[in-house]
């Protein structure tokens, strides 16, 4: 049986259950790479400064 989607290739919600990241569908697969989703702050790096 084959699966088609109409959904078209870019940055969607993660599927995946992290509603912070978008993750890319390709048109066919979800793909390994993830983006902030809008309006969130990337995850931060290291310490505070004091």
């Amino acid at each position: 049986m084959t699966t088609q989607s109409n959904v078209p290739a870019g940055w969607h919600p993660d599927p995946h259950g992290a509603p912070q990241l978008l993750r890319y569908w390709d048109g066919s697969r979800w793909t390994e790479h993830t983006h902030p989703a809008q309006g969130q702050a990337a995850p931060a790096q290291g310490t505070a400064p004091a």
